[in-house]
């Protein structure tokens, strides 16, 4: 694994001139088996993320068959898993570098459906699966669906509800904590804090540890922070004022941020909602105010990025995803309401777009895909950001037109074809756009969810049913219902971060290095530092995994390694930067 680790550390290193010349390359897939491959049943990739190391991990749904009833069955390497009652069960599965199986847990429930929606690693290596539980409010109001994972069981108190498990590296469960009420949206580490961060929508009265949120008739947002014994350490929440029939309050997206800080996306008719000392009122009947609020690792709310709608038209965009930069900017992929539609100094109209928020709440560079005057715009499933801020998505092509991203044409063959484009915000300008590969004539095929590694390699999670082409690897799937979840992996996607001398600045020293996890690395100035000189450790994600700060007058410092996942990280020590490799 040595080699492995040095070697994506070199290219890293030297590799940034050429990355810009190479081009997105389908190099892998892989898919569950499944023992009865012309079944109804059904397996869809929800959610998906990456190690340090390069291992992935699948988080989705076991869909029992819809005609026959038969329980979905999927083989992971040597572990099969077979859904339980109700319509869905969830799993979730780590694949190796090389895409090898190495476990797989499911998540079952006696209701009505439940799966596994989110997945968040933290730099010990232990994995928190985020799954959601969906019963008929009219049937069951109480909930009352027990949700067993492994030897852990959760029984739900409302119709919906979500639940939380984590697992040890070896795939083995650890805990299991239950929340009713809530829809979570989105998840990610605060590895400074060492909390696993949650957020997205709640109706009712929810509490959570020691907080109770505002009591919600309709639907509020809610961002919490758990610890890594399972307990609950902060919550905030906020719902509108608005009673009327037509008041609105949705949230549509959030997004977890490197450093703990979250970002919800959410739109509000006819009513107004207070966050910290921002009050954001709408008074109109029939056009909804959209809002980007960004809420600290502290739980302050630091901006309330305000948009009307354009015109006549009801919404100001559709918000599809929500990710969050190494940085802190905060990127939005959506599609524009109407004509006239402004986003800080850039207009979007009706088309598709991707744009890009900074911590302070002010709109920067914007791109928008063209639909050559057809009703309907792209679709964007899929969002990621690459270490140089990037901006990586997937989506679907609905008509057989030529789109247009930026001066780029993509001519589509086919309806409903899938593509994979990334914009530079530095240039303002789109990097690439390319059709995904074909399913065959009597299949489906989309994507879901999308992750990018250190290296710029990015890996996409879905379903599909007939025959595709991922380069050299076909997968198949023969059924004519139901169909099987797959990832594949697209190298040379994004761009890796380049580690560069900054010019005056002379290098650190960082030793041993490669460094065995568990023995601290000494960093060595090479002057004393002239005052408090802070250090951040990174993982291959852009997450701060240890912060520290170099006295003044000093000239080295530790850098703890303990409970760190083996992999490449880059520590920053002011305008300084180093890789470490932890083994």
């Amino acid at each position: 694994m040595r080699h492995i680790y040095l070697t994506v550390a070199f290219a890293i290193t030297l590799g940034l001139p050429a990355a810009h010349a190479q081009t997105p390359t389908w190099t892998a897939a892989v898919q569950p088996a499944n023992p009865t491959p012309t079944d109804d049943t059904g397996a869809l990739g929800r959610s998906l993320t990456t190690d340090a190391a390069g291992n992935q991990y699948l988080a989705g749904v076991l869909q029992n068959g819809g005609g026959s009833g038969a329980p979905a069955t999927r083989v992971f390497g040597s572990t099969s898993l077979t859904g339980g009652g109700g319509f869905a069960s969830g799993f979730v599965a780590k694949l190796s570098l090389s895409q090898q199986w190495l476990w797989a847990v499911k998540a079952t429930g006696n209701g009505e459906a439940l799966g596994f929606e989110h997945v968040v690693v933290n730099p010990a290596g232990d994995t928190y699966a985020i799954g959601a539980v969906n019963d008929d409010g009219s049937i069951s109001p109480n909930g009352g669906t027990v949700v067993t994972v492994g030897s852990y069981t959760y029984t739900t108190t409302k119709a919906e509800a979500n639940f939380i498990t984590r697992l040890n590296a070896n795939g083995q469960p650890q805990a299991l904590i239950g929340l009713s009420g809530t829809r979570i949206l989105a998840a990610g580490w605060d590895a400074t804090a060492g909390n696993l961060v949650v957020a997205g929508e709640y109706t009712g009265t929810v509490t959570l540890g020691s907080t109770t949120l505002p009591a919600a008739p309709s639907s509020g947002l809610f961002v919490a922070r758990l610890n890594a014994a399972g307990q609950w350490v902060s919550a905030v929440g906020a719902t509108t004022t608005g009673t009327a029939s037509s008041s609105r309050f949705v949230v549509s997206q959030t997004a977890v941020g490197p450093q703990g800080q979250v970002a919800v996306a959410f739109r509000i008719r006819n009513g107004s909602v207070t966050l910290g000392s921002t009050t954001v009122n709408s008074t109109s009947a029939t056009q909804a105010t959209h809002v980007i609020a960004q809420l600290s690792a502290t739980n302050q709310w630091t901006a309330a990025t305000q948009v009307a709608a354009p015109g006549t038209s009801s919404v100001a965009y559709i918000t599809n995803e929500l990710q969050y930069d190494r940085t802190g900017n905060v990127w939005l992929a959506g599609e524009g309401g109407g004509p006239g539609l402004q986003l800080g100094s850039s207009t979007v109209n009706e088309d598709e777009f991707v744009a890009r928020l900074s911590p302070a709440g002010q709109w920067g560079a914007v791109g928008t895909i063209g639909h050559s005057g057809s009703p309907s715009a792209t679709n964007t499933y899929g969002l990621a950001v690459d270490a140089q801020g990037n901006a990586v998505l997937v989506g679907e092509l609905p008509n057989v037109i030529t789109y247009t991203f930026g001066t780029r044409t993509l001519a589509n063959p086919t309806a409903g074809r899938n593509f994979v484009a990334r914009f530079n915000p530095t240039t303002q300008s789109w990097d690439y756009a390319q059709l995904a590969p074909a399913i065959s004539t009597d299949g489906q095929f989309y994507f879901e969810a999308i992750t990018l590694d250190a290296v710029g390699n990015m890996f996409a999670t879905g379903t599909f049913r007939g025959n595709i082409s991922f380069g050299a690897t076909t997968l198949a799937y023969p059924a004519s219902f139901g169909g099987n979840a797959f990832v594949a992996k697209l190298s040379n996607a994004g761009l890796p971060l380049g580690v560069r001398p900054t010019a005056g600045v002379a290098p650190l020293a960082l030793y041993p290095n490669p460094a065995a996890a568990g023995t601290p690395a000494t960093l060595r100035l090479p002057v004393a530092a002239p005052a408090g000189l802070p250090v951040t450790l990174r993982d291959a994600l852009g997450r701060a995994v240890r912060t520290s700060t170099i006295p003044v007058g000093k000239l080295e410092a530790t850098v703890a390694t303990a409970g760190l996942a083996p992999g490449l990280y880059l520590l920053e020590a002011g305008a300084q930067r180093a890789q470490l490799v932890v083994e």
